[in-house]
């Protein structure tokens, strides 16, 4: 196991699957702390688990990141479970409905933009403070290809990742 990030405490969302369970492995793997936070608690305590087995630390976390007052919720967390925060990774997100503008429902639009753009914002908003007052830290926001470049009939996450770049 690296010691990269002993004594260091992560917060990573979209961590019951996909690229968020493979970066809570890997944090936990060099030694930080992870809070193993995603919308399905099932899935997130499973990476807790699979972090504990193999010899980590973590939590699992149910974190709805569309809304402000859970991802402040998220960070406190955090803090209380570990004792501070220096990592985050915004990582949860969602493709949302595949349809042409015109034809694409004003609440699949909003559900994308509040998962994926959003979502980003409310972290960072209680994140910074939070690994400030732990001494600094790192955090990393997921976009994609599309976030420069668009495409065809998923307007809101082509819109949403755009925005993250920006």
């Amino acid at each position: 196991m690296s010691t990269r990030f002993n004594n260091k405490v992560a917060l990573v969302t979209g961590a019951g699957s996909g690229i968020g369970r493979s970066t809570a492995l890997l944090l936990a793997q060099q030694g930080a702390k992870v809070v193993v936070s995603d919308i399905n608690l099932d899935a997130a305590e499973k990476v807790a688990a699979e972090i504990i087995a193999a010899g980590g630390h973590a939590v699992a976390n149910k974190t709805d990141t569309s809304h402000p007052e859970e991802m402040k919720q998220a960070v406190e967390f955090a803090v209380e479970s570990f004792g501070a925060l220096h990592l985050a990774f915004n990582n949860a997100g969602i493709l949302g409905e595949v349809n042409p503008i015109a034809e694409l429902s004003i609440d699949a639009w909003r559900r994308v933009i509040d998962i994926n753009l959003n979502a980003v914002f409310y972290g960072l908003h209680y994140q910074i403070p939070a690994i400030l007052k732990s001494g600094g830290g790192a955090i990393v926001n997921t976009a994609s290809i599309l976030g420069l470049v668009g495409t065809k009939n998923i307007s809101g996450y082509v819109a949403a990742k755009h925005g993250v770049t920006g």
